[in-house]
């Protein structure tokens, strides 16, 4: 294990919190959920697994009073007895019962499919007579139709009553009584029905920030430092130097500890972030020194041996127009324009991050004023992109063999809840408020991205278009940009 040293903190972003980490990982990661029916290949092995006529998996949770009994068609025009429960703020089950008369025109095209291909002792392939075909398999044909007919019911329910389910359905129970009828129960997952409250009456803190002098001082410092050449020696004289060494953990006898080493840490003894002991440590230190101090190590006190490999000193580069234009790409060519540049791009920075915090603030109130249950499916998505996420980190996409995949999605959890209810508010907010994407949107981003990816915007746009992460990432923007015009924005200096 590598020791990691609170050396410095490389972006402002990283004070900005997780919740707007979610909102980019939302606009990278969200999957539409709009699963309109399930292949027939699913269904197969729902049926399969069930022992037919007899009762299956018993549906969990207190039982609404149901929906009156309707009848519906399919496109084969026969009635169908569908009653639809809801059993939760998210979960629906639906009772749909087919009398024989029914299931006979199914059977009878089943029959036939069998008797074209069936090859029977006596008979040319295809010429067995039909009721030889029915006395000899016609109930195992029935059973194998089964899954047809419940694919084809169900398709036609979630069309007639435009239900939008989510994830995989469940077929719960099944009864199956040859010759006299089929019954059985779809259990599924839906959004919540529910109305996003107060969302134009937010009070939101909003961060401002003005850049002062000093700010502009210490970025012209950081650009020298960013720009030095070093030299080496054998002695630290300062805190213009910088020094590689090795770590070691040790136990309490000063014995070294096994998988607790790290090698060829480069650090700048002028970097503010340095653990304190260790740099008023190193700043008397010369080459090949070895000493002990205690650092924490993942937030415990840790004893730790360090070994100075290198001793180098930090040479600056000279402030003139000549620097001034090689550092901002020739944006600025002289000494006595750089501060007002400089001025500007770190305002727009500043404004850039707090405009995210702003976001950030919006997101989480709404998500804290709206309780409400978000569905299993869409949580478990979102923590399985984020383990896909995770592995992509790593060669070949492939975790390590001790990577704990429980412990990660049980860690996630709570950010992936987060990030489903945000997702619901999103599309309730602008569904509610008449929000929709335009060809404008989609030109926008893509002459936006253009440049940065390499490809014309002609090209881009047709595939923003098809790509269901791009309409979440622009519906994102829009609902926001709608937002922010509609909460009492509270101003904060900083």
């Amino acid at each position: 294990m590598k020791f990691k040293l609170p050396l410095r903190i490389t972006s402002e972003f990283k004070k900005i919190g997780k919740n707007f980490a979610i909102l980019n990982f939302i606009e990278k990661r969200v999957i539409f959920f709009k699963q309109k029916c399930c292949s027939s290949g699913t269904w197969r092995n729902l049926v399969d697994a069930l022992d037919l006529g007899s009762s299956g998996i018993k549906p969990v949770g207190v039982q609404i009073p149901p929906c009156p009994l309707i009848k519906i068609k399919t496109k084969d025009d026969f009635p169908v007895e569908v009653n639809i429960n809801k059993i939760s703020q998210t979960e629906q089950e639906a009772e749909i019962k087919l009398d024989w008369s029914d299931l006979a025109p199914y059977f009878e095209e089943a029959y036939k499919k069998f008797q074209a291909e069936a090859e029977i002792k006596g008979f040319r392939k295809g010429k067995a007579p039909l009721e030889l075909i029915k006395r000899q398999f016609g109930e195992q044909i029935e059973y194998d139709a089964l899954d047809d007919i419940v694919n084809k019911v169900y398709i036609k329910l979630v069309e007639d009553k435009k239900i939008e389910p989510l994830g995989t359905p469940e077929l719960v129970d099944v009864d199956y009584k040859r010759g006299e009828s089929l019954q059985f129960k779809i259990k599924y997952e839906v959004m919540p029905d529910i109305e996003i409250s107060n969302y134009k009456n937010l009070e939101i803190e909003k961060y401002v920030h003005t850049v002062s002098e000093d700010e502009i001082d210490k970025e012209i410092e950081r650009l020298l430092s960013a720009n030095a050449t070093y030299e080496e020696t054998d002695e630290v004289k300062g805190e213009l130097f910088r020094v590689t060494i090795d770590l070691q953990g040790v136990d309490q006898n000063n014995l070294p500890v096994l998988g607790r080493r790290s090698e060829n840490i480069v650090i700048d003894l002028d970097d503010e972030h340095i653990v304190e002991n260790l740099k008023e440590r190193l700043l008397r230190a010369r080459k090949d020194d070895e000493f002990i101090v205690e650092l924490m190590v993942d937030n415990k006190p840790e004893k730790v041996r360090v070994t100075v490999k290198k001793v180098e000193r930090k040479i600056l580069p000279e402030l003139n127009d000549e620097f001034v234009s090689k550092i901002t790409k020739g944006k600025v060519n002289s000494v006595s324009e750089l501060r007002d540049y400089l001025r500007n791009e770190l305002q727009k920075w500043w404004d850039e991050v707090n405009q995210l915090k702003f976001y950030d603030a919006i997101i989480t109130e709404l998500v804290r004023t709206n309780d409400f249950t978000v569905p299993e499916s869409l949580i478990e998505d979102f923590i399985q992109s984020m383990l896909d996420e995770e592995r992509s980190k790593y060669p070949d996409g492939k975790l390590p063999p001790n990577f704990d995949i429980d412990f990660f999605r049980q860690k996630k959890r709570a950010d992936a809840v987060f990030s489903a209810k945000w997702y619901v508010i999103k599309n309730k907010i602008a569904q509610a408020e008449g929000i929709e994407l335009t060809d404008e949107d989609y030109e926008r981003l893509a002459e936006e991205d253009s440049a940065e990816v390499g490809i014309e915007k002609e090209k881009l746009i047709p595939f923003y278009k098809r790509s269901e992460h791009i309409r979440e990432k622009l519906l994102t923007r829009k609902v926001l940009e709608f937002l922010k015009d509609k909460v009492k924005v509270l101003e904060k200096i900083v």
